[in-house]
């Protein structure tokens, strides 16, 4: 495992990795309806479906397509924020009800199954290195939906590198005081994601998470699979765990079948504070911007 203690920007030696596009200034971002059909889908809003979200009538199809494959540290427990924002810095932080604990990705928006959120600076397929998450303003809400929405780089929480010549390795900072501090490295083992922190230039690597995808045990007809064998959980599809390493649950994600399709999905902890729920939020964002790499 490499000793690196600090994210690179650039491009890699992957052949896909070398197609990506040079990065603009503040490119501008498509709106919600004019992203592109990939998964994720730029399905309708959610506030569009009464009463929320709900799976079709009906068995889902035979085939879902397959999601790829914690503690703070004891200095930093998950209770309370490391400090507090200034006003001005996220605008618009109460436009987020602390009682929502699902998260849904459509495009470059995040959603509640009220409405966006949250802002990527590109689709998950671009290749752009690197990836940034905002949050969005109260007056932008409901822009979100009708026109481009320029992503404002000042606004950004966390910040995701793919450093050159890694491989299955990503870097994640905080651009907040209020952001979980240091360096986190991402990266892919044998069916896990290990999730280490970074201090500081000089300090040692130290495990903080992993995410593990579910298995249903052996057998076809395994308790629960679905027909077409792969794992359910909750109305998830191929899910994910993310645990500290006292084994605490911290977030569940997989795909979840709605009327607009298959849809990215993570589901917090409900004891998770601000800053814990966000530093969440974004290593589900890291991992399936990993995944299409």
């Amino acid at each position: 495992m490499s000793e690196k203690t600090a994210p690179y920007e650039g491009t890699t030696h992957r052949p896909k990795a070398r197609e990506r596009l040079q990065e603009a200034e503040d490119p501008p971002i498509p709106s919600y309806a004019e992203a592109s059909g990939y998964v994720p889908p730029p399905g309708p809003p959610p506030s569009s479906i009464p009463g929320g979200f709900a799976p079709p009538p009906g068995s889902p199809p035979s085939s879902i397509p397959a999601v790829p494959s914690g503690p703070p540290p004891t200095h930093a427990p998950r209770s309370e924020v490391a400090s507090q924002p200034a006003a001005d810095e996220l605008p618009g932080y109460d436009t987020i009800d602390p009682k929502n604990t699902e998260f849904l990705l459509y495009s470059t928006f995040i959603h509640t199954p009220t409405g966006p959120v949250y802002q990527l600076s590109s689709p998950l397929d671009s290749y752009n290195s690197p990836l940034r998450i905002r949050r969005l303003r109260a007056s932008e809400l409901q822009l979100a939906h009708e026109v481009p929405l320029h992503f404002d780089r000042n606004q950004t929480i966390y910040e995701i590198s793919d450093p050159p010549f890694r491989e299955n390795e990503y870097y994640m900072m905080g651009k907040k005081p209020h952001c979980y501090g240091g360096t986190l490295q991402l990266t892919f083992g044998w069916k896990t994601w290990h999730i280490r922190h970074i201090a500081g230039p000089n300090s040692m690597m130290k495990e903080i998470m992993t995410c593990r995808k579910l298995s249903a045990g052996g057998g076809l007809f395994s308790k629960g699979k679905s027909k077409s064998g792969a794992v359910e959980r909750d109305g998830l599809t191929e899910p994910f765990e993310w645990r500290d390493t006292a084994g605490k649950l911290l977030a569940t994600e997989g795909l979840q079948l709605l009327p607009s399709g298959v849809v990215p999905t993570v589901r917090l902890s409900e004891d998770l504070d601000s800053m814990w729920r966000e530093l969440m939020i974004s290593f589900w964002m890291a991992r399936l911007w990993a995944t299409f790499r």
